[in-house]
């Protein structure tokens, strides 16, 4: 069957012509060969998605939204191909995590950053071509001096050089969305937006997490960032937690996390690496964020004291006290609450998934596996995998984070046709190991100043160069 699409064009041209009865009959005969065509379609066009079917929020809504400015984007850092199986689990994450994107609706881009270890000769993870067959673009970083754990979590602010993107969600590789996040994109943008343009959620103890944050990436923000990196690593062998990256808190100034409220030390788990950074950044460099805090939407911005008396100020807060001081800035807030941002089907799913999770978005729409809890280390796959997949009949029933995640890996198996042992999978432990701890700070400070020792400090291209391949 041959098909004419101007079969109806010609159709409506004969009843502007001809009598009504011709009209009549003529439209007859183009409605149906419009139904015949639906039918045939329907037989002769697969159906390219799996069985498995995501719920999608009915509140979610794409109009005037390009999804091809935004990104979610994942960082693996370490990565040898002689000892594949120390990262493999991350690229199984990831493929996941595309899949799930994929079928719940998401149009963005999804992004690897990788980067190879220090020790490894291979330019490249023979994983690519999978990744990339599954539409995921895959970008290397440069191979760095200090390969450890310290000097990938500053590798997540590479995400603001992606300028070609409006926003980024940056998700450690260890990270698994349950459904469509592109809410979150949709609900920072316009004149009625919900959210910032940076989101960052606060943790048990921590006011900013590392593993999951958006960003607006902007021309010059990553030379800028690398700015506060330099002075950093040049001025304090220590770790100060009296003014941490660059800003000394002052009451009634203060961060919150779920346990602690208007705390003024930069003593927090990841201070001095990625979660210290990334708050400093989006607060007091930027000052233009959503912190997300149970219910609690804090909108931080730059106010003026004199005409916006919508925000609690205060006051006059030097934004930046090091390497140099900086205009004060007016910062305020503005609380609202979380029930007004989407979810995407998070809460429908069984998991039991411990305290740090909630009933409110964005934190029930996806899963950290943080430290010894990733499922593809051997200790904490079930046994007898099989007998569970087979029982399986629907995936949001199901309560074992494990046994769900090893759900989505046999249907990334059978739709890229891997061979993959389900129930002989072992992975060993991640090259980088599973905690940071400060000495890989000072692994990385001191490699830092033993290469920048004999460059002139105003040569800044030199040591952003460092600072890249450190």
């Amino acid at each position: 069957m041959k098909l004419r699409p101007n079969y109806l064009y010609n159709a409506f041209n004969k009843c502007s012509t001809h009598s009504p009865h011709c009209c009549c009959r003529t439209l007859g005969v183009a409605l149906l060969f419009c139904y015949l065509s639906v039918i045939w379609l329907s037989f002769v066009v697969p159906n390219t998605l799996t069985s498995v079917q995501l719920y999608v929020s009915p509140r979610f809504s794409v109009t005037n939204f390009s999804h091809n400015h935004y990104a979610y984007v994942f960082l693996m850092a370490g990565c040898n191909p002689n000892k594949a199986t120390q990262y493999i689990g991350y690229v199984y994450n990831i493929l996941i995590s595309k899949l799930i994107l994929q079928q719940s609706g998401s149009k963005a881009d999804v992004v690897v950053l990788t980067r190879m270890s220090a020790e490894a000769t291979a330019e490249a993870i023979p994983e690519q071509g999978l990744l990339e067959r599954a539409g995921v673009v895959v970008k290397y970083l440069p191979k760095v001096h200090t390969d450890n754990f310290f000097s990938a979590m500053l590798d997540k602010f590479r995400v603001l050089s992606m300028v070609e993107y409006n926003r980024v969600i940056f998700m450690d590789s260890d990270v698994t969305p349950f459904c469509n996040l592109d809410y979150m994109f949709e609900s920072s943008v316009g004149s009625d937006a919900i959210l910032s343009p940076n989101v960052v959620l606060s943790y048990r103890h921590e006011p900013a997490q590392g593993g999951f944050f958006m960003v607006e990436p902007k021309k010059g923000d990553y030379e800028k960032i690398l700015e506060i990196i330099d002075y950093q690593m040049l001025n304090f062998h220590n770790f100060s937690e009296e003014y941490g990256w660059g800003h000394k808190i002052l009451p009634p100034d203060g961060w919150n996390s779920y346990r602690y409220y208007n705390q003024t030390q930069w003593n927090f788990y990841g201070a001095f690496a990625d979660q210290g950074l990334l708050y400093h950044w989006v607060k007091y460099e930027k000052s233009d964020v959503t912190f997300i805090r149970y219910k609690e939407l804090q909108q931080w911005r730059e106010v003026d004291p004199k005409s916006d008396s919508s925000a609690l100020l205060l006051g006059p807060i030097p934004v930046s006290e090091i390497p140099e001081p900086r205009r004060n800035k007016t910062i305020g807030y503005v609380k609202k609450t979380i029930d007004k941002l989407p979810t995407c089907g998070g809460d429908k799913l069984k998991l039991k998934r411990g305290y740090q999770v909630n009933e409110h978005s964005p934190c029930r729409d996806y899963h950290h596996w943080t430290g010894k809890s990733k499922p593809w280390l051997q200790y904490q796959r079930p046994k007898n995998m099989k007998r569970y997949l087979n029982s399986i009949s629907d995936h949001s029933q199901i309560k074992h984070k494990a046994v769900w995640w090893y759900y989505w890996l046999n249907q990334v198996k059978e739709k890229y046709d891997i061979d993959i042992d389900i129930e002989r999978f072992n992975t060993a432990r991640p090259n980088l190991g599973t905690k940071l701890t400060i000495s890989y700070m000072h692994n990385y400070m001191n490699k830092y100043n033993q290469i920048r020792g004999s460059m002139p400090k105003e040569d800044k291209k030199e040591r952003f160069d460092t600072l890249v391949r450190l």
